[in-house]
């Protein structure tokens, strides 16, 4: 009785088994020349260490976008004001913002008898600030969602709450800027009796009234800046369109 003996394929070659009446006979053939089988490439090979970083997309770049995918000044003016605000910047200072509310409230708890020429901006503070703890937490709840749906969702159940609160914190600070400007310089002497503030109480009013002027103003600019800028690129792209066109 005879043996065959078999030997296994290198990397280069394949096994053929040939079956036949006689018996099983297996020989090896080359599949592929070796050069199909080097080693493949390394990291190093592949990406170049001195290489520059890839390009970010620039501002200008995507408020081009924007423009593009924008019906009308208005729309582009919504989109672009959509975009400054998913920014990280914008992520942290409207982080940053409850930081103004809790102020508000302890200014309000500290100094609640503390101004007789007005004693009504304690009061302002403390129901200012609590509603905009309020505010916040609301916020912060629909952002801690996981998916977009809920989040959507969440949006809508606190629609008519986060619209009464922002309502009412309009008129308040409109009522509130009355009663802080209207006492304009009160005392700070506390021997003056009903002439009397602390100055602490009524600086801070004072200067978080006119900070919130001073930031609607900042950003009523933007936003006219943002409608012209709107204007030009939509000029400049008819006129380019024209020009390839011609």
């Amino acid at each position: 009785m005879s043996t065959t003996t078999a030997h296994l394929p290198s990397h280069n070659q394949t096994l053929v088994v040939d079956m036949n009446r006689s018996g099983n006979t297996s020989r090896v053939a080359p599949a592929f020349s070796s050069e199909y089988w080097e080693d493949p490439p390394g990291y190093d090979d592949v990406v170049t260490p001195e290489a520059p970083p890839p390009p970010y997309e620039s501002l200008f770049g995507r408020v081009r976008e924007v423009h593009k995918a924008s019906n009308g000044t208005l729309d582009f003016v919504k989109n672009v004001v959509t975009l400054l605000l998913g920014t990280l910047g914008c992520t942290i200072i409207l982080g940053i913002t409850i930081v103004i509310p809790l102020c508000m409230l302890a200014f309000g708890m500290m100094f609640m008898r503390q101004c007789p020429k007005s004693e009504y901006i304690p009061v302002f503070l403390m129901v200012g600030g609590g509603l905009g703890i309020i505010k916040q937490l609301l916020h912060l709840s629909t952002r801690v969602r996981s998916r977009v749906e809920d989040q959507e969702l969440e949006r809508l159940r606190q629609y008519p709450t986060q619209t009464m609160i922002n309502c009412f914190l309009l008129g308040w600070f409109v009522i509130g800027s009355f009663w802080v400007y209207g006492i304009y310089e009160p005392s700070y002497d506390p021997a003056s009796k009903n002439g009397y503030c602390n100055k602490t109480l009524y600086l801070f009013s004072f200067w978080l009234l006119s900070s919130i002027y001073i930031a609607l103003g900042v950003v009523t600019f933007i936003l006219v800046g943002v409608a012209i800028l709107g204007t030009v690129i939509g000029f400049f792209s008819l006129w380019h369109n024209a020009d390839e066109s011609a």
